[in-house]
């Protein structure tokens, strides 16, 4: 089998970080003003949601920087398996067998496939400790740890999903 990488699309990563950048200057808004020209919200609630706000979207926006000047593939898939470079929970090499479906799910219109595992501590046993926090609550929501994020992929969605189900059969067998 020849590899497939699938790379990084650099428009896709710009608007990812001037959106993560937007939110940020929300949260240190909440910070400074908002909570000055209103009464009805909890001013307690409004700073923590600031505050949030600044510490999720500076953290994303800083992980998308560093991936807009990344060499690697966003994915790479070969005979081995999967090598997912495309989210913070990215683990490395997933390899077929161990991969026992995939699934497509949708949260507020941002569709992401999930890679089902019958060894998910595994995996999670290969990620940094804040990855595998996050890797256990998806877990915990979807029953597998290890998840695909194509939005900042060049590949369309569709046609990345068409390439992974071909792929699973082919090496599989």
């Amino acid at each position: 089998m020849k590899e497939i990488q699938v790379q990084f699309s650099k428009t896709k990563i710009i608007f990812t970080i001037i959106g993560s950048l937007l939110f940020v200057v929300i949260g240190v808004w909440f910070l400074i003003n908002f909570t000055e020209l209103q009464t009805s919200f909890s001013l307690v609630l409004i700073k923590i949601a600031g505050v949030v706000s600044i510490l999720f979207f500076g953290t994303t926006m800083f992980y998308w920087i560093k991936k807009y000047f990344d060499k690697k593939p966003g994915l790479i898939i070969n005979k081995y398996g999967i090598i997912d470079n495309s989210s913070g929970t990215s683990v490395g090499l997933i390899e077929w067998n161990d991969i026992t479906r995939i699934r497509i799910i949708e949260i507020m219109r941002t569709k992401s496939i999930l890679l089902d595992t019958d060894k998910p501590e595994k995996y999670i046993a290969k990620a940094k400790p804040f990855q595998a926090k996050i890797m256990r609550a998806n877990m915990k929501m979807y029953g597998t740890p290890l998840s695909i994020a194509p939005q900042t992929l060049q590949m369309p969605f569709d046609e990345l999903n068409d390439l992974l189900f071909e792929q699973i059969y082919l090496n599989k067998q």
